[in-house]
């Protein structure tokens, strides 16, 4: 459909193109706020840490509350009965998220392959996205898929091949990295890493 404007003549979008461009904006938006929420499955029996401090124990809390090098925050929840243990990763409003120069798509990535190494350390064997941002959660689907794992719960997006082979090298980099997250200087709070989680929110439905 076209309209008049100024003596020119536009085409106005229908309801249907609206409605994606709203929808690539709230992404967008959303992505300036990275979280994900990752769960153990299919659930691996007996999680054990293979190197470092063993959080599935119970010893340290639960949740345990992480920090990775970018100043992001992990909520590590053991698994409970039949409920597998799950993670809730977000940059949240932690100051060290926002000091460092690196720029926010590199902290996503790298934080995404960080806690990914360290699930594996923990004994994970299953990956399913239970929810997330875009980027974060294309970035645990890339370094799974390096590591020849699955993310299950998630399509890539077309493109997503292409996309994967031009950041080999920065995968690469990651080969000699040490895993063990550091617990957070914060413990037993909630990261604020979303609308979508709240400190209050009920999460044993995941099961």
């Amino acid at each position: 459909m076209m309209s008049e404007n100024g003596g020119g003549t536009v085409a106005k979008k229908s309801k249907g193109e609206i409605q994606d461009l709203l929808k690539r904006e709230v992404e967008i938006l959303k992505d300036f706020k990275p979280y994900v929420v990752i769960v153990n499955k299919p659930k691996t029996k007996g999680l054990k840490s293979e190197n470092g401090p063993d959080v599935n124990t119970g010893d340290l809390g639960n949740p345990v509350v992480l920090e990775t090098d970018c100043g992001w925050v992990m909520n590590y929840y053991i698994a409970d009965g039949k409920s597998p243990a799950y993670a809730e990763v977000g940059r949240g409003l932690n100051e060290e998220a926002f000091a460092g120069r690196m720029l926010l798509e590199e902290q996503t990535f790298m934080t995404a392959a960080e806690v990914v190494d360290f699930l594996i350390s923990q004994g994970w064997k299953g990956f399913e996205l239970q929810e997330g941002t875009s980027a974060m959660s294309w970035a645990i689907w890339a370094y799974l898929k390096y590591k020849k794992m699955k993310l299950g719960g998630y399509k890539a997006p077309e493109g997503s091949d292409v996309k994967f082979k031009n950041c080999w090298h920065v995968l690469e980099s990651r080969k000699d990295y040490d895993a063990t997250l550091q617990l957070a200087p914060t413990t037993g709070t909630m990261v604020q890493a979303a609308d979508g989680i709240t400190d209050d929110e009920d999460s044993s439905d995941i099961e």
